[in-house]
């Protein structure tokens, strides 16, 4: 998948949609938290929470809110929304 964050990897796509997944919650995770879960060593769980994170900072930075915003739970269709953009937004250069 050239040009996402998924370029060359050799994970699985389900590792990363379940990273996804686990960062989206609440309280997030931590790296060794999710090398724990999904099985992978801590340096990998932490690059793959580094791309996550740097690929949403890039949406917010082109979607900035204004006004009042309340956030009240995340949506199935916010997450479809956070994966198809994660897909679409180049790697970071690291």
């Amino acid at each position: 998948m050239v040009g996402t964050i998924f370029e060359r990897t050799h994970l699985p796509l389900v590792k990363w949609f379940r990273a996804i997944e686990l960062f989206l919650l609440p309280d997030g995770i931590s790296a060794l938290r999710l090398s724990q879960v999904i099985q992978v060593t801590y340096k990998t769980a932490w690059l793959m929470l580094h791309k996550i994170r740097h690929a949403l900072g890039e949406c917010d930075a082109r979607e900035l809110l204004s006004g009042d915003v309340k956030v009240t739970a995340i949506s199935m269709r916010m997450i479809r929304r956070v994966i198809i953009r994660l897909l679409s937004l180049m790697p970071p250069r690291l």
